[in-house]
C-alpha cells in the first residue's frame, strides 16, 4: 500500500507500521462489541468509555492490560474524558433522576462535583493536583457559568457581566483560561488567576475565544480584529499577539504546548483548511490530506500533533454529498501522516469511506496516541498506539534561543523561569544549578530556589534532561546578587506638641528612630508634618527643619531633639504630629508602610479671623445706575496675622448674605491686620442697572475673595441698620 502524505513525500506502509505497536484495548465484556478510547496521560493510562454488561457504556481506566469499570452516578452510564498524572479521572455520568452530572474518580470511588444550582455539569480540566474545571448551569438552566472544583466544593467563577461563561482548561499553577460573555454581550477570553478574572481583550474586534492554555500561562485561542476578519492570538503576559495566517484568509489556534508551540488552521492558497505551527514568531504550514480542510486537535510537548482531515465527496448513486474524515499525525520528521498508515489492514479498517475509520484523540509526552476506530471483524474499539524505540537514544536536548530569568528575588531565594529547550524525543525534566553545582530537579518552568546567603552574587544555570537521562550542557545562565537583609526603621517615640500655636512659631520635636529589620541601615532623615488625622497624606503640612538619622546596625536606635516652624498660612485647626523615619526613601526596607508616627496629643492652630465691625447705613431712596459713599470698620479678631483682603457690598432683601444678593460696583482694598488690629474706610458704589425696585439692606463682606484663611468663615458680613428704597 503506497500512501502519500499531505506534503507530497511518498511514505510506505509497512514502514510507518514499524514505527508503533498497536494494543486493542478490549472492552469491559472481555470481547465486547464497543470501546472508545478518549484520554491519556504521560504515564500510559487511558481513559474512556465501554459497553458493560447491562449494554450500557460505562466510563474505564485502563492501564497495564487491565480495563476497569469506572461506574457511574445512578443513570447506568457514564464516559471519562481526561485523566491528570496522579491518576485522577473526570468525565460525565447520568444521575438516578436523569440529570447530566461531571464526576471525579480517584481512589475508587466516583464522586459527584454537583452543579451550580441548574441540571448540568462539564467538565474540560483537572490538573495534577487535583483541581477541576468546566461549566455548569445555574438555576433555572437558562444561563451557565464556569467552575472551579476544589476539596469537595464548587466555585462560580462569575461572568464579565454578561450571562454566562466557560472554562476550557487549567494548567499545574491552578490558572484557568475560558470565555465570558461581557455587558454588551460579546464573548471575551479570560484568564481566572487567585480569585481575580481578566479580560483578555481583543485584536481590535468585536469578540475573542480561548481555546487552551499551557503549564507558564500562556492563552490561544482567536479573535476578531478591526477589519472583521477572525485570527488566531497568543497572549502572554499582559500581550495579545496575533498569529497572521497563511495569506489567504483567517486562522484559528487550537493548542499550545509548554515550550510555546501553537497549532491550530488557516486557509491555504488551494482554498483549503491547513493545519499549522507557530513557533518564534513564525508560523509554518503543515498542510493537509489532497482534498481536505485540516483541523489539529493536540500537540505534545514533543512537537507532535494530531488531528483530523475533513472530506466532502459528492455521491452520484444518492445524488448528494457525503462527509467523512481521516485522522492524522504530524511530526517534524514524517510530517503529515494519516494516520491509517500505522496500522495493518488485516486487523484495522484503515481507509472506509464515508465512516470514520480510525480516530486519535489524545496524545502524550511520549508520543503514545490513543483513540478509536473499526477493527476487521466490525466492532468499534479502543487502541493505543505506542512508539516503537530506535534503539538507545543518546541525543542530548537543545536550547533555541535559551531564556532564563529570575523574578521575587528575595535576600534568600528567587523564582526562576525559562524557555526554549528541546529534544529529539521529549523534554522530561530540567536541572538547576547553583555555582556549577545541582540544587534541584523541578519538572518544569517556573520553579522557586532558595537557601541563598544574602549579599551573595551566584551563577544559575538550568539545562534540559530527557526520558534516556540525556542531559543538555548549553543551557541558559545568569548572574543573580541577592539583596541584603533589609532593614525597617521605625518611630518608636515622639513627643506632643504644644496645646496651641500660631503659624509661624516654633516648637521642640524629640523623637527615637528604631532599626526593627535584620539588615543595617544607611544613614536617612526624619521629617515632621502637621496632620489632620494619624495617617500620613498628601495634605498634610511639612514642617521646617527635619533630623539627620545616622545609620543604623539591626536592632539599633537614634533619639534626637529638633526645633521645627510651623510655615505662615497652615490653616488653623486641630493638628497631631506626625515623625516619618527616612522620608526621603533613602533606605530599601522591609516594609514601606510603617515609617510614621503620630503623637497622642494634639495641637490647636489658631488663625486670623476677619469680622464687619460696623457698616453705615445707605441713603433712604437711590436709583439702579447712581452711586453712594460707605463707611465700614474691619477687626481681626483672630489670634494670628490676616494678610491682605477685599470688602465688597450688596444689596440684600434680608440680612443674610446669599446668591439673591446684589453685588454694588467698588470695593475697599483692607491691607495686612495684626490680631486685634482694626481698619476702617470710606468706599464709593454704584447700583447696577436692572435691579428690581424695592427695599434692601446695605451688607458689607470683609475678605470677600477668600483671600485669607480664617477660624470661621461664616461671620464676614454684616447688614446696616437702615433700609433703602431702589426706585
Amino acid at each position: 500500500m503506497l500512501l502519500t502524505l499531505g506534503v507530497g513525500v511518498p511514505f510506505r506502509g509497512a514502514q510507518a507500521q514499524a514505527l508503533f505497536t498497536v494494543t486493542d484495548l478490549g472492552t469491559l465484556l472481555g470481547n465486547g462489541s464497543f470501546s472508545e478510547a478518549i484520554g491519556l496521560n504521560n504515564a500510559g493510562q487511558v481513559v474512556g468509555r465501554s459497553t458493560a454488561a447491562d449494554g450500557n457504556a460505562r466510563a474505564f481506566l485502563w492501564q497495564s492490560g487491565t480495563m476497569t469499570n469506572l461506574g457511574d452516578l445512578g443513570g447506568h452510564y457514564s464516559e471519562a474524558f481526561t485523566i491528570n498524572g496522579a491518576g485522577q479521572v473526570v468525565g460525565r455520568s447520568p444521575t438516578a433522576d436523569r440529570k447530566d452530572h461531571a464526576f471525579l474518580w480517584e481512589n475508587g470511588q466516583m464522586i459527584d462535583l454537583g452543579t451550580l444550582g441548574g441540571n448540568t455539569t462539564w467538565v474540560t480540566g483537572i490538573n495534577d493536583a487535583g483541581v477541576v474545571v468546566g461549566w455548569s448551569t445555574t438555576a433555572g438552566d437558562v444561563d451557565r457559568h464556569a467552575f472551579l472544583w476544589q476539596g469537595g466544593s464548587m466555585t462560580d467563577l462569575g461572568t464579565l457581566g454578561g450571562n454566562s461563561s466557560e472554562a476550557v482548561g487549567i494548567n499545574r499553577l491552578g490558572q484557568i483560561a475560558g470565555n465570558s460573555a461581557a455587558a454588551d454581550g460579546a464573548t471575551h477570553a479570560v484568564l481566572w488567576q487567585s480569585g481575580t478574572m481578566t479580560d483578555l481583550g481583543t485584536l481590535g474586534g468585536s469578540a475573542s475565544e480561548a481555546a487552551g492554555i499551557n503549564d507558564i500561562g500562556q492563552v490561544v485561542g482567536w479573535s476578531f480584529t478591526a477589519d472583521g476578519a477572525t485570527d488566531a492570538f497568543l497572549w502572554d503576559n499582559g500581550q495579545m499577539t496575533d498569529l497572521g495566517t497563511l495569506g489567504y484568509g483567517g486562522s484559528r489556534a487550537r493548542g499550545i504546548n509548554d515550550i510555546g508551540q501553537v497549532i491550530g488552521w488557516s486557509t491555504a492558497a488551494d482554498g483549503f483548511s491547513h493545519a499549522f505551527l507557530w513557533q518564534h514568531g513564525q508560523m509554518t504550514d503543515l498542510g493537509t490530506l489532497p482534498g481536505g480542510d485540516a483541523w489539529p486537535r493536540q500537540i505534545n510537548n514533543a512537537g507532535q500533533v494530531i488531528g483530523s482531515v475533513s472530506f466532502v465527496v459528492f455521491d452520484e448513486d444518492y445524488g448528494d454529498y457525503r462527509y467523512w474524515s481521516e485522522d492524522f499525525l504530524w511530526t517534524s520528521s514524517l510530517g503529515l501522516v494519516p494516520l491509517g498508515a500505522f496500522f495493518s489492514s488485516l486487523d484495522w479498517m484503515t481507509f472506509y469511506p464515508m465512516f470514520f475509520p480510525l480516530q486519535a484523540r489524545a496524545i502524550n509526552d511520549a508520543g503514545q496516541i490513543v483513540g478509536s476506530g473499526w477493527h476487521s471483524n466490525l466492532l468499534w474499539r479502543a487502541f493505543l498506539l505506542t512508539p516503537v524505540p530506535e534503539g538507545v537514544d543518546e541525543t542530548k536536548p537543545t536550547w533555541v534561543n535559551g531564556t532564563l530569568s529570575a523574578t521575587s528575588v528575595t535576600s534568600t531565594g528567587a523564582t526562576l523561569t525559562w524557555g526554549g529547550a528541546q529534544d529529539d524525543v521529549v523534554v522530561t525534566g530540567y536541572r538547576l544549578l547553583v555555582d556549577g553545582a545541582l540544587r534541584s530537579t523541578p519538572a518544569g518552568s517556573p520553579a522557586a530556589i532558595d537557601g541563598l546567603t544574602p549579599a551573595t552574587t551566584y551563577t544559575l544555570k538550568v539545562e534540559a534532561c530527557d526520558a534516556a537521562g540525556n542531559c543538555s550542557t548549553t543551557g541558559p545562565a545568569l548572574a543573580l546578587t541577592t539583596p541584603a537583609l533589609p532593614p525597617n526603621l521605625v518611630v518608636n517615640a515622639l513627643s506632643d506638641p504644644p496645646a496651641g500655636a500660631l503659624p509661624g512659631e516654633s516648637f521642640a520635636v524629640s523623637d527615637r528612630v528604631d532599626n526593627t529589620g535584620l539588615g543595617p541601615a544607611d544613614s536617612s532623615t526624619t521629617r515632621y508634618y502637621l496632620s489632620a488625622d494619624p495617617a500620613r497624606g498628601t495634605d498634610d503640612r511639612p514642617l521646617a527643619e527635619s533630623r539627620a538619622v545616622p545609620a543604623l546596625a539591626a536592632g539599633a536606635g537614634s533619639t534626637g531633639t529638633v526645633s521645627v516652624a510651623i510655615p505662615d498660612g497652615t490653616p488653623p485647626g486641630s493638628y497631631v504630629l506626625l515623625a516619618c523615619a527616612d522620608d526621603l526613601q533613602a533606605v530599601a526596607e522591609t516594609s514601606e508602610e510603617d515609617n510614621c508616627r503620630s503623637s497622642a496629643g494634639v495641637v490647636q492652630l489658631g488663625g486670623p479671623d476677619l469680622v464687619a465691625a460696623a457698616v453705615s447705613d445707605p441713603p433712604e431712596f437711590v436709583r439702579p445706575g447712581r452711586s453712594f459713599a460707605v463707611t465700614d470698620s474691619v477687626v481681626n479678631q483672630g489670634a494670628a496675622r490676616a494678610g491682605n483682603s477685599i470688602t465688597r457690598y450688596y444689596l440684600s432683601t434680608d440680612a443674610v448674605k446669599d446668591s439673591s444678593d446684589r453685588l454694588l460696583t467698588g470695593g475697599r482694598a483692607v491691607p495686612s491686620l495684626a490680631a486685634g488690629a482694626r481698619s476702617s474706610g470710606v468706599a464709593t458704589v454704584t447700583v447696577p442697572a436692572g435691579i428690581p425696585s424695592g427695599r434692601y439692606r446695605l451688607l458689607a463682606c470683609t475678605d470677600d475673595t477668600d483671600a485669607v484663611t480664617e477660624t470661621s468663615e461664616v461671620n464676614n458680613c454684616r447688614a446696616s441698620a437702615e433700609t433703602v428704597r431702589v426706585r
